[in-house]
């Protein structure tokens, strides 16, 4: 006896005896997941969040902001100089802090352990931190297109010829410790922070509202911490002979105050906020997607059809 319908194959997908999952399984992010949402999210987040990278690195190094009349085009483009090596450093960075989170993770998932959530600050701002090997060249060739114009290659060159390879690497410690704070932040902080205050505002302020309102939160508070960092590390690549970070910060404390480590924290407390707010969110989603239980299905085009319609 014949189980199909032919004259109706869709009422097939209800037959018990046809489709059916044959075991599920939880899913864990994978390091190449994890470069894969990396690369994706830097595309959907960099061409919003330039212009404040802008304005922060010209604050901290004490040139003029360009026109706020961005309607003119040519006023625009100053606002997205050194935009493509930004772009294609936080494709590396941000696939790398991810991939070697998710690395680092699956050592306890193999295990059958759960990580701390001190092992969780660890690996996430760890992951960061390692993934300044990409983020400070990065930012010398962004930094340098907006002290003078050019192409991406002819800036690569400039550097190179001025202080070797090795000064593409200016300002490593400030930027991977940056890194490691905007990394956590976004990967666990961000979620720490909602936890730890929904308890107490939940009765008065809907939690969908406290969630989205922790994430740039989060973002405030974690530039604020690494804005000395920050700071110091662009006043390195911008001098023609750098100094460590500690006597770089030093001399900054020495001729401007402690208000010196805070030059464009305003714009970068936007950028890190806006940033954590989008990565946190897409993070967050992407974990949810990755960890319900998934079905091992048959290879049958009719088990195909039942996951089309089940989604």
């Amino acid at each position: 006896m014949c189980l199909l319908d032919e004259s109706n194959p869709t009422n097939n997908l209800s037959n018990p005896q046809l489709y059916h999952p044959v075991k599920t399984k939880k899913q864990h992010m994978t390091p190449l997941q994890g470069l894969i949402f990396g690369v994706g999210v830097v595309l959907c987040e960099t061409p919003i969040n330039h212009p404040f990278f802008v304005g922060k690195i010209r604050s901290q190094n004490k040139m003029p902001l360009p026109s706020y009349n961005i309607l003119k085009i040519s006023n625009l483009m100053k606002w997205y100089r050194g935009l493509s090596p930004r772009t294609l450093g936080l494709m590396a960075i941000a696939g790398s802090q991810v991939s070697w989170y998710a690395s680092l993770l699956r050592i306890f998932v193999d295990k059958g352990k759960k990580p701390t959530p001190l092992q969780n600050m660890a690996i996430a701002f760890s992951s960061g931190f390692c993934s300044s090997v990409f983020a400070s060249p990065a930012e010398q060739l962004g930094l340098s297109q907006n002290y003078k114009r050019g192409n991406l290659w002819n800036t690569i060159r400039r550097r190179i010829e001025r202080r070797g390879v090795r000064g593409l690497f200016t300002g490593f410690v400030g930027t991977g410790l940056r890194d490691g704070f905007f990394t956590y932040t976004y990967l666990r902080g961000a979620n720490r922070l909602d936890e730890t205050i929904q308890p107490y505002l939940n009765s008065i302020i809907p939690s969908p509202v406290i969630s989205f309102a922790a994430k740039p939160l989060a973002g405030a508070a974690s530039a604020f911490l690494a804005q000395p960092f920050d700071t110091g590390k662009t006043k390195q690549q911008g001098l023609i002979r750098p100094k460590s970070l500690i006597k770089t910060i030093h001399n900054i404390v020495k001729k401007e105050g402690i208000i010196g480590l805070y030059k464009g924290y305003p714009q970068h407390a936007a950028q890190v906020a806006l940033a954590i707010t989008i990565y946190s969110t897409a993070f967050n989603r992407f974990t949810s997607f990755l960890e319900q239980p998934s079905p091992t299905w048959n290879l049958s085009s009719w088990n195909f059809l039942w996951f089309v319609r089940f989604f």
